[in-house]
């Protein structure tokens, strides 16, 4: 006759336990309480220790990712950075983005006829290192008209717009409909205030989309979207669930324009 569960005496069991090694050894005592019978937690070979081996590794790497996730919520153990922002943010804090280095420059006109500067024209120097020479890039403020012979001096910003051959973005994505969707830029490091999404409906349609701080409060199917920037790491761009922002539909393009630069480097 089959003993009774009720009627197996109760084998303690240590919720401490929390390693390979001591669940391993804590499961092994159970089955025994259960099976006396069963000798193979001494065979490597026996496949009932192989399940319970299996299972203790299983809640080994759980408990890892638990404690992990725990840290992560006090700011004298999170070791993310985006962690740290974001219980910075309950508190109303909002950590403040490099800048790019400003210059004035100097275009001298020596032709018969006036010239125009637009707004967003590239310029560049050359910054020698000890090993390398890199490019230095600069963008004029507005736009001048310089007569002939004569010397303007233009503002300009350190940093490069990148917005596609055709000046209407670049292409970032292809929505796949779902809720939540987030792409990577592909370049860095990106200047805050300077990115612009579009999504294109089709051969005719294109809206552009407007960033916000949180999509979590947008309105649902509002168009817009959440810049993600961690130290260290590339940004990224999310968009909402169709209850808190819109969702891009599915086969739309995502295009953006946007611009990269910042830091010591332009100094």
């Amino acid at each position: 006759m089959t003993e009774s569960s009720n009627s197996i005496p109760p084998v303690p069991f240590n919720y401490t336990n929390r390693d390979y090694l001591s669940l391993r050894q804590s499961l092994i005592n159970q089955v025994r309480a259960r099976v006396p019978g069963w000798t193979g937690y001494e065979d490597p070979n026996d496949f009932a220790l192989a399940l319970v081996e299996s299972f203790a590794y299983a809640a080994d790497s759980l408990h890892f990712y638990l404690d992990r996730i725990a840290n992560e919520a006090y700011m004298t153990t999170a070791v993310r950075p985006e962690s740290i922002q974001y219980m910075a943010r309950l508190m109303g804090y909002k950590a403040t983005k490099a800048s790019s280095a400003a210059t004035t420059l100097r275009f001298t006109n020596d032709g018969m006829d006036p010239i125009t500067v637009p707004a967003g024209t590239l310029v560049q120097t050359s910054f020698v290192s000890d090993i390398t020479v890199a490019p230095i890039y600069f963008e004029t403020i507005g736009t001048a008209i310089i007569e002939a012979g004569e010397i303007a001096l233009i503002d300009a910003v350190e940093g490069q717009t990148f917005d596609g051959d055709d000046g209407e973005g670049e292409v970032l994505a292809v929505s796949n409909g779902y809720a939540w969707q987030t792409y990577t830029l592909p370049r860095g490091p990106v200047i805050q205030g300077f990115i612009r999404i579009f999504v294109s409906y089709s051969d005719s349609w294109t809206e552009e989309w407007t960033q916000v701080e949180d999509i979590r409060a947008a309105e649902s199917s509002a168009a817009v979207f959440q810049v993600e920037s961690f130290a260290g790491q590339p940004v990224r761009i999310r968009f909402g669930n169709g209850g808190s922002g819109g969702i891009p539909p599915l086969g739309a393009v995502i295009k953006v324009i946007y611009r990269i630069g910042g830091g010591t480097v332009g100094n």
